[in-house]
């Protein structure tokens, strides 16, 4: 991939807040269990089925996280580099879970 789709493919992976928030949970480097990304939704069973169909998958498919779907765990993917510098670069309230 070059430079050009790599970037591209960054920053449609920052376009939904959804998958915003699943990499920033990544950042420290530490897995994540999937249940902990839905734990405060106003609808926890649709916030799942998003997640689940939608989210992570796209993730998992540009290399962004590794989802382990047996163990229900995410961590950084092969392509983790490519994502994390525009991650460092989203404004505070993001980071902080602000939209």
């Amino acid at each position: 991939m070059n430079r050009d789709d790599t970037l591209g493919a960054a920053l449609d992976a920052l376009s939904a807040a959804q998958r915003r928030r699943v990499l920033l949970k990544l950042a420290d480097g530490e897995p994540i269990p999937v249940d902990d990304l839905t734990a405060g939704a106003d609808d926890r069973r649709q916030a799942t089925v998003e997640l689940h169909h939608r989210h992570l998958p796209r993730l998992d498919d540009a290399g962004y996280v590794a989802w382990d779907r047996t163990a229900g765990q995410l961590r950084r993917g092969e392509n983790w580099n490519d994502v994390a510098p525009l991650l460092a670069a989203l404004p505070v309230a993001e980071t902080d879970g602000g939209e």
